[in-house]
């Protein structure tokens, strides 16, 4: 199984909400053979969201809303490749549970942490309450919108409130942070 991290902003003014995104995205699909695919802060939801999707050329998916023009977690998947039930889909995040065409079970928590520190902090808590729970692999990742090394941000002197709770969850259930490969994100 190959599981690849493709970080691209097609058109950050507009997203996927840009004419040309599912242009950009089918090439992705044929450039790197992909059946599986997450998008964050897409800003969109409805029946604008369900007409984009359609055109990503997926036939499955499942997406939380967005919240006006803020958040959207939309997961997107072939099931010829993937057996894919989401077991959760929350504002913050998709739980899913996945079966490769291999059979082989995992899990993935598809994560974009809300910007609002109080807002987030009830995110710590669903991770913990997934980690008590799940046997066998599990995958989270995305954008946490925190960080749990102070240098992550670049020369501050501590990690705020908020980012020691989030380094807890992460250390709390032994999970590692396996870092970041790519350009930096606006603001990181």
């Amino acid at each position: 199984m190959d599981v690849q991290a493709i970080n691209s902003k097609p058109n950050e003014a507009q997203g996927v909400s840009a004419k040309g995104f599912p242009i950009i995205i089918k090439d992705l699909i044929y450039q790197y053979n992909m059946n599986l695919c997450v998008l964050l802060e897409t800003h969109v939801s409805g029946s604008k969201a369900e007409v984009i999707i359609r055109k990503l050329g997926f036939k499955s998916w499942c997406r939380s809303e967005a919240e006006g023009f803020a958040g959207g977690i939309w997961c997107l998947w072939n099931k010829k490749e993937w057996n894919i039930k989401p077991l959760e889909v929350h504002k913050q995040f998709t739980h899913l549970n996945i079966k490769d065409n291999e059979n082989q079970n995992w899990y993935c928590t598809c994560v974009y942490g809300s910007p609002q520190p109080g807002t987030r902090s009830s995110l710590w808590e669903e991770l913990e309450n997934f980690a008590v729970i799940i046997q066998g692999p599990w995958c989270v990742g995305e954008d946490f919108n925190s960080i749990i090394f102070l240098e992550e941000t670049g020369g501050s002197f501590n990690l705020s409130q908020h980012s020691r709770r989030f380094q807890e969850c992460i250390q709390k259930r032994g999970q590692k942070d396996l870092g970041f490969s790519g350009p930096p994100s606006p603001g990181k």
